[in-house]
């Protein structure tokens, strides 16, 4: 692999420990166990990656800043103790990926959770995962589940860590801490699904001479109404690398020289003269615009006036040309009414898609809402449906989170994100 550019990182991992001892203090009789797998986990890690280390219970705790050094990380480890009252996990996640979102050193930032997933705080989960995915953040976690197998506390906690690590590329897994014989086995598959993170980056270091080139890239997304469904965009564009761009050109001394090499050549009053000549022209251009401005407004004026002479003072507007089509838009086959600001937006198609891109038919500016959140559907009998576009926090009717194409009615309430939408036809 290339070297790559000074104070540039591959990759860097913030590891965030849970340090409550669990209701009762339960967790402390395998905490010598899950102690040694966090010890065999940082080991794995490659030596030339940077490591923190953070605890949490109902506080954040700095225990080691980013270091290659594994001797400090693992003296660090073996004197960690359970101690504090409280789990706030979604809470110290997200100031975990605050702290990587803020590193502009490191090209990928891996957040590694560590707890038993009981979350004993009120932040919402998916807090974390927009931030994660907002600043490039992959989060997976490793539950290290005390309890007895089978309990359904456990189920529970793993559901709440693969939430953590949804839409992330993260990864979650499950460590049974009273099954020795399970729990390095649960181990060393999240140490292989962290080794493949780095080659499903699709991260390429240039080496070698810089080339222009083609890059084709196929893209996935979801297929609006077609539930899981999928379609590929290709996307093609003409690569020049920086230091083909900025290379002079190369001249052949032998060659004759050009009749205005003279002007261009050379400085004076040390500014160079191909500067002043490009300034000169960017100023004469600009007084040409100005002095066209200026007539243009002086013949619409007389326009104005001539026209006014013939005004029969019914205050009508002049009528286009003959055979000129008047120029309208598309009527309204319904509205949404946005609840929070009055906006009254028109669907204008039979399939309009509703979300936060400039490319939307509908575009609704929140953050809760996805680039392509949902769409509304004209039906043939002139009814309308709604469906969810595969968005990131869900979109409801009336309250209900939709699973597939619902109907839509007048007075109907769309929920995207954290905005409402009233539903009326036209």
């Amino acid at each position: 692999m290339a070297k790559l550019a000074p104070g540039v990182e591959l990759s860097e991992t913030l590891v965030l420990i849970d340090l409550s001892p669990g209701p009762g203090g339960g967790r402390k009789a395998t905490w010598n166990t899950e102690r040694q797998l966090i010890a065999d986990f940082l080991r794995s890690l490659p030596t030339s990656e940077r490591i923190a280390l953070y605890g949490f219970n109902e506080s954040l705790e700095r225990l080691a800043d980013f270091t290659r050094d594994r001797e400090l990380i693992e003296k660090v480890v073996a004197g960690l103790e359970l101690r504090g009252t409280n789990t706030r996990i979604a809470t110290y996640a997200r100031d975990a990926v605050g702290i990587l979102g803020q590193d502009q050193t490191a090209i990928l930032k891996n957040l590694i959770v560590i707890t038993d997933g009981e979350e004993e705080g009120e932040r919402d989960v998916s807090d974390v995962t927009a931030a994660a995915i907002e600043q490039g953040v992959t989060v997976s976690a490793l539950g290290m589940l005390w309890r007895p197998v089978g309990d359904p506390v456990n189920g529970a906690g793993m559901d709440y860590l693969s939430l953590l690590s949804e839409g992330t590329q993260g990864i979650a897994q499950a460590v049974q801490l009273r099954r020795a014989d399970m729990a390095n086995d649960e181990l060393q598959s999240f140490v292989a699904g962290i080794g493949n993170a780095l080659k499903g980056s699709g991260l390429i270091v240039p080496e070698g001479t810089p080339v222009e080139t083609d890059i084709t890239v196929t893209l996935q997304r979801p297929v609006p109404g077609g539930g899981a469904a999928m379609e590929a965009e290709t996307l093609r564009v003409r690569f020049v690398p920086a230091e083909l761009r900025h290379q002079p050109a190369v001249q052949d001394s032998g060659a004759p020289q050009a009749w205005y090499a003279g002007l261009i050549d050379g400085t004076w009053l040390g500014i160079p003269k191909l500067w002043l000549l490009i300034g000169g022209g960017v100023i004469l251009l600009l007084l040409a615009l100005i002095v066209a401005v200026v007539m243009s407004r002086s013949s619409g004026s007389e326009l104005e006036e001539q026209e006014g002479l013939g005004d029969d003072g019914d205050g009508e507007e002049p009528s286009l040309p003959a055979g000129t089509p008047p120029v309208s838009p598309q009527p309204a086959l319904a509205y949404v009414l946005r609840e929070d600001t009055g906006e009254r937006l028109a669907v204008r198609s039979s399939r309009a898609t509703l979300g936060r891109s400039a490319s939307s038919d509908l575009v609704i500016g929140d953050d809760s809402v996805s680039r392509l959140h949902a769409e509304i559907r004209e039906q043939s009998d002139g009814h309308f449906v709604l469906t969810d576009a595969g968005s990131l926090n869900g979109t409801k009717l009336n309250d209900k989170k939709l699973t597939a194409a619902s109907p839509l009615r007048a007075g109907d309430v769309i929920t995207l994100g954290a905005v409402k939408l009233r539903f009326s036809q036209a």
